[in-house]
């Protein structure tokens, strides 16, 4: 008799348990986005979590309109959707979520590009700033300041500033252009990646030569304060401040330099791209083969290779071009995001893989927690779009 009730509970059970496991398997899926053409190479979520848009190799920059459910593209000043020449990688919100700061490098390399201002609920442009040959580009939270890599230096633009007027008879540039006032820094070798701290005050440096392919610079002094050794075979990465470039900030200590014999980093290890936790006391740093978690309070580094795709070095991983947005961290900094050829998902405390979601490109979390955006190319069969995935 127990057993016959035994069997029936189950029996009962049954459905509920179907329906429970229906449900999670449901709410792992991700939502599509649809209605893009060409490779996605950035994505931003608003402030307050409630917008997201971003830009593909086609050189739009769009919009999510929730209530048509379709992309609307960003508009030039003379309301042309083809004025966005450069190829957008790295999109920046202002903490009111009113202004949208996008920049990037041009699809041939050949000119300089331009950072771009955009009124997001117009989805007008404001202005252009500075142009400069930019492979890197950033804008600090506070909405100050903008920061604009090329070559051995870094631009330092004061978004703030009094623009100069534009020569007589000067018809290169746009009427919305503006050219701000810039503080030029003179980096080690040849800038791949910038990202200011959460508290604007820092701005951290990839560069692609010695010594060590991550500097730290204070924003209000313009002086170097740290250079971090991320090739150090102890991953340990740290190296003292150069003479004559300033006092060392006290946030980010000066250890012991590191072993002479260490002539530099190897290509596969250079910054690709890097992206600051929200204590602001750590950066994640994306290479060729490696990605690290670097502690710039403690200067001590967590560093793991790529995971092996099938078919592939277990050594390298593909980025993506140009610099894609591939790191993108949990509102609480209990979690990193990766993209490039696999989009994954990473306990911070050690650098342990949870999740790979199948899927490449660029990532970027929600400001809620509540939603992780990527790309959706590496799906043959769907249409081109950003897919939404519950966190």
């Amino acid at each position: 008799m127990l057993q016959y009730h035994r069997r029936k509970l189950l029996l009962l059970a049954l459905p509920f348990l179907l329906f429970a496991v229906t449900w999670k398997l449901v709410g792992r899926r991700p939502r599509l986005l649809p209605g893009l053409g060409g490779r996605v190479t950035a994505i931003a979520f608003s402030p307050d979590s409630q917008t997201i848009v971003c830009t593909s190799s086609n050189n739009f920059l769009q919009k999510w309109l929730p209530d048509v459910q379709k992309w609307r593209s960003f508009q030039s000043a003379n309301n042309s959707m083809s004025g966005l020449s450069p190829m957008f990688m790295r999109l920046c919100f202002s903490s009111d979520g009113q202004t949208l700061y996008a920049g990037g490098s041009r699809p041939d390399f050949s000119s300089s590009s331009v950072g771009h201002a955009w009124n997001v609920a117009t989805r007008r442009r404001n202005f252009t700033f500075n142009s400069i040959q930019s492979p890197a580009f950033d804008v600090s939270l506070d909405g100050r300041w903008a920061a604009m890599g090329y070559r051995d230096r870094v631009a330092l633009i004061d978004l703030n500033g009094k623009a100069a007027a534009l020569k007589e008879g000067d018809s290169s540039r746009d009427k919305d252009h503006r050219q701000l006032p810039a503080r030029i820094l003179e980096v080690s070798r040849f800038v791949a990646c910038v990202a200011f701290a959460p508290d604007s005050r820092t701005l951290a440096v990839g560069s692609q030569g010695t010594p060590g392919g991550l500097e730290f610079w204070d924003v209000q002094t313009g002086r170097r304060v740290a250079v971090a050794d991320l090739a150090s075979p102890n991953s340990i990465p740290s190296a003292p401040v150069a003479p004559g470039s300033g006092s060392p900030d006290p946030r980010l200590p000066n250890p012991p330099p590191p072993s002479p014999s260490f002539m530099g980093t190897p290509s596969d290890d250079r910054p690709a791209f890097i992206e600051w936790a929200p204590d602001g006391k750590r950066i994640a740093i994306a290479s060729a083969s490696h990605l690290t978690i670097y502690d710039a309070t403690s200067a001590q580094s967590l560093k793991v290779l790529w995971p092996r795709n099938k078919g592939s070095s277990p050594s390298f991983v593909h980025l993506g071009a140009g610099n894609e947005s591939v790191l993108a961290w949990s509102p609480d900094g209990q979690w990193l995001f990766s993209g490039g050829d696999e989009v994954r998902q990473w306990r911070s405390s050690d650098l342990s893989l949870r999740r790979s979601f199948g899927v490449g490109g660029p990532v970027a979390v929600s400001p809620d927690g509540r939603t992780l955006a990527t790309a959706n190319q590496a799906r043959s069969g769907d249409p081109s779009g950003v897919w939404l995935w519950k966190l």
